[in-house]
């Protein structure tokens, strides 16, 4: 997720005192004024200072999933592994997360005596929230969403998607943005992964030439792949397992995405340069082939 400084970061208005970027706080703006409230928020725009500060304060340096008082999050940071504690949320390793992009918030799910409009603005107690339902469904035309949040199962956090965004598009000629949130680097346990999956994200990845009559075919064609992470069955799962294999993987082909290919994605990415997150994304998919 590409950082923005706080030179970039606009004031929103509807959220007096917090920060995102420009087109995610128009966005926002007009997200709320549909819905009727305001929301209480945490965060919104992060620092790379800030990021840093609180995944030092969830994460461990060394992989601890053995010892007691960790959980089995690991994540990969300035070379090495830093594991989650337990009884803290997930973060996003420091310089790839959606709040550092101005593009995320954080909604309050507690009132607080002190917070602005205590009386009057909006939390999300739980996922099935009847205000969350209503805000999601006035946001969505504005390109806000909680397809991050789920996949992680933080009822609080929502993403902001400027190609879903059909105000955005409609006033620039029918063109989206062309800045594109990402899915987020965010590994996750077999056990989350089942319990609320990910919305897919479809690839474009080549398919690789193919002998005809011992001669190269002349042009290659696209195939949509999804995301895949911990949890993952199917057809692209299987495919993922053959191609980690064509790269010196030794996996068994059962189109099941386990620990074991877990691992062997996380190996495959530190040796190409990408986040070692276990999750097979576009990145991934075209260092694969």
């Amino acid at each position: 997720m590409s950082q923005i400084t706080a030179a970039q970061a606009v004031p929103v208005d509807c959220l007096p005192g917090f920060r995102l970027r420009k087109d995610a706080a128009d966005a926002l703006n007009r997200a709320s004024a549909a819905f009727g409230k305001r929301l209480l928020v945490t965060g919104t725009w992060r620092s790379l200072e800030t990021q840093e500060r609180i995944f030092r304060e969830r994460y461990h340096q060394g992989n601890l999933t053995h010892r007691l008082g960790y959980t089995t999050d690991v994540r990969y940071w300035k070379g090495s592994p830093w594991t989650r504690r337990q009884g803290t949320a997930p973060a996003a390793v420091p310089g790839t997360s959606n709040h550092g992009g101005g593009c995320a918030i954080d909604v309050k799910t507690r009132r607080e005596k002190g917070d602005p409009g205590y009386d009057t603005h909006v939390i999300f107690s739980s996922f099935n929230d009847a205000d969350r339902i209503a805000f999601l469904k006035a946001a969505k035309p504005h390109g806000w969403a909680d397809d991050e949040g789920r996949s992680v199962l933080e009822c609080w956090h929502l993403t902001y998607y400027p190609e879903r965004d059909t105000h955005a598009i409609s006033a620039n000629n029918g063109q989206a943005n062309s800045t594109k949130t990402p899915a987020p680097p965010k590994p996750m346990t077999s056990k989350n992964a089942a319990a609320s999956p990910a919305t897919p994200a479809p690839v474009a990845v080549p398919i690789n030439k193919t002998a005809n009559n011992g001669q190269a075919k002349s042009s290659t064609a696209p195939i949509r792949r999804t995301t895949v992470r911990s949890g993952s069955t199917g057809t692209d799962a299987k495919y993922a397992q053959q191609r980690l294999n064509a790269h010196g993987a030794k996996l068994k082909v059962d189109a099941k995405f386990g620990a074991n290919s877990v691992l062997a994605t996380k190996a495959f990415q530190r040796k190409h340069g990408l986040t070692p997150d276990g999750i097979i994304g576009t990145s991934t998919w075209k260092k694969l082939g």
